[in-house]
């Protein structure tokens, strides 16, 4: 990896958490509710890497890589949602498990829509 690539990766991670907590903020859940912030910010996650990958990025471009590597890891999170996930569950078993099918057949779901919308907006 380059120095300037690096660099970037960086950058974009830093932001990509910035925007993360700011979603999380905004999305607070209330007590005992879905952890609606990074529901939100998986599923925006899910679906920008489908439109990368539509889009036809290749995984080891510059581009991909500060993108999807930088900017969402740091805005996506699997860690807070494995959390949320628990703490639910030790109250709340079956809104756990709403949560985590919604995550994960939503989030699979919108990266499955991103990479049409993603070809779709490809240049031919």
């Amino acid at each position: 990896m380059k120095p300037a690539e690096a660099a970037g990766i960086f950058l974009a991670s830093g932001l990509g958490g910035l925007v993360r907590a700011w979603i999380g903020t905004v999305l607070a859940p209330t007590a005992g509710g879905l952890p609606y912030g990074t529901l939100a910010v998986n599923g925006i996650g899910a679906l920008v890497i489908g439109v990368l990958i539509g889009v036809g990025l290749a995984p080891e471009s510059t581009a991909y890589r500060v993108l999807a590597i930088g900017f969402l890891g740091g805005f996506t999170t699997f860690s807070a949602f494995a959390g949320e996930t628990v703490r639910l569950g030790s109250d709340q078993p079956m809104q756990a498990g709403g949560y985590v099918m919604l995550t994960v057949f939503g989030g699979l779901g919108l990266a499955w829509l991103g990479s049409l919308l993603g070809h779709a907006l490809a240049p031919r």
